[in-house]
């Protein structure tokens, strides 16, 4: 095998590698941390580089009315890794084997980490994906085709997706600001972490390599998002100065009615190990939420280990 060929073998498979977080997984496992954060638990996926074409670019590069090929659904509703690859060229070096995410967009977009913006010998801005209004210029290459895509190039912003139901429970609407937590061997704080609601969203927090490996992620890992943003604003959605978890009304009735001797009542939307710490000093047998509230994986570890049954009304 020519030398060239084994490079070319390497990156491939490293790329693989690191799509395979890109992705996140079905049901992550709550990763380990020095000391349990309360708040709303997130999975966090890491997003290596990759490009986002536009249909005209996809035809530009590919040729005439081609489409992409998926090659496996990413964790965002509808969205996924396609077959192709194409190549980032910049002033001092070049990245080969770029992965394209599908669906196309209305515009090409190309979203790499500071650490990689500087291997290419650019300055592109941090901004949020979708916002290209400063974003810097990038030329993009396929096998039979060159494109210099204008205003595409950006250090994609970190965010975190929730769907309108998932954002209702935490207390947080599109466009809002939250500190997220990571749990991780190497805990950080991201602050400013913008909020992506809607339907077409699914709860996951996405950074890039160069912040991953900061806080030392791991494939699997969570984290939580603490509260917002002291009185930041971002879009339409102006902030509170401070955000606060409403404390949970929590009752132990004096007859049984329609609740079973030791039964506590806890009225939260989402809940958390300290509320369960607070049933169990109450001296719950059992701890009764909506049929729709959200159990954190603490508080459901907690139960288990005091022998508490969970009821839903």
């Amino acid at each position: 095998m020519k030398l060239e060929e084994m490079v070319r073998d390497i990156v491939s498979g490293a790329v693989d590698e690191y799509l395979k977080e890109e992705t996140g997984s079905a049901a992550p496992a709550v990763c380990s941390s020095s000391a349990p954060v309360e708040g709303f638990l997130v999975p966090a996926e890491a997003s290596g580089r990759h490009v986002h074409l536009s249909p005209e670019d996809v035809e530009h590069l590919f040729g005439p009315g081609y489409e992409l090929t998926p090659k496996r659904p990413l964790s965002q509703p509808g969205q996924y890794l396609s077959e192709e690859r194409v190549s980032l060229i910049g002033p001092k070096g070049t990245f080969q084997n770029v992965a394209i995410l599908g669906p196309p967009r209305g515009r090409t977009q190309v979203e790499v980490s500071a650490t990689d913006a500087r291997t290419l010998g650019l300055d592109p801005p941090v901004a949020l994906s979708g916002d290209l209004s400063e974003a810097g210029d990038m030329l993009i290459a396929s096998k039979d085709a060159f494109l210099m895509a204008e205003q595409s190039l950006i250090i994609a912003r970190n965010h975190v997706h929730l769907s309108p139901e998932e954002a209702a429970a935490a207390g947080l609407s599109d466009g809002d600001l939250v500190d997220v937590r990571m749990c991780t061997g190497r805990p950080l704080t991201f602050h400013n972490v913008v909020v992506r609601s809607g339907p077409a969203h699914k709860l996951a927090l996405h950074i890039d390599f160069d912040e991953a490996n900061a806080c030392g992620f791991t494939e699997g890992c969570q984290a939580v998002i603490t509260g917002k943003s002291g009185s930041a604003s971002f879009g339409t959605a102006a902030l509170p100065e401070t955000f606060e978890t409403p404390e949970p009304e929590i009752t132990v009735p004096e007859e049984p009615g329609g609740l079973g001797d030791g039964d506590v009542l806890i009225s939260t939307g989402f809940l958390t190990e300290v509320q369960v710490r607070d049933a169990v000093a109450a001296g719950a047998k059992a701890v009764v939420v909506n049929e729709r509230t959200v159990v954190s994986p603490l508080a459901n570890d907690l139960l288990h280990r005091h022998g508490i049954v969970l009821k839903r009304l």
